[in-house]
């Protein structure tokens, strides 16, 4: 007999579930979810710059992390080209045409939910038989 599709839980939710009760766990936890994440946050900035490369397209690719700390601020960046002057200036990209586009986090609020709805409906069966037909001989 095929197993039943449980449901799906995040892993903010197992990780609330389980509670940790060691704090140095937990702070490990969270260095190392950050390090991955700002890891893969550049690889695909670079992925972005490469495929530039490979389309024949001019493309400027910058990312800065600030990260801040009681004791200070510490910056992760990626830049593109090394060699260059640094980004353009806030008011420069405001003033420049065609507009740019600027994204915040209220932008990608919405996403997890929809990801849910696209694996729920794709488990649904897409067709129903309510009754098998009746074969005679």
């Amino acid at each position: 007999m095929a197993k039943k599709h449980q449901k799906s839980v995040s892993w903010r939710e197992k990780r609330h579930q389980r509670d940790f009760v060691d704090p140095q766990k937990v702070a490990k936890a969270n260095r190392e979810r950050y390090r991955r994440t700002k890891d893969a946050t550049f690889k695909r900035a670079n992925d972005i710059f490469v495929d530039a490369l490979d389309t024949g397209r001019d493309r400027r690719v910058y990312v800065l992390i600030m990260n801040r700390f009681k004791s200070g601020v510490r910056y992760a960046t990626y830049d593109s080209h090394p060699e260059e002057k640094w980004v353009p200036a806030a008011e420069g990209v405001k003033k420049h045409w065609p507009r740019s586009q600027k994204r915040t986090p209220d932008d990608y609020k919405n996403t997890a939910k929809k990801k849910d709805n696209r694996i729920r409906n794709s488990l649904q069966p897409t067709l129903k038989i309510t009754k098998p037909p009746l074969l005679e001989f």
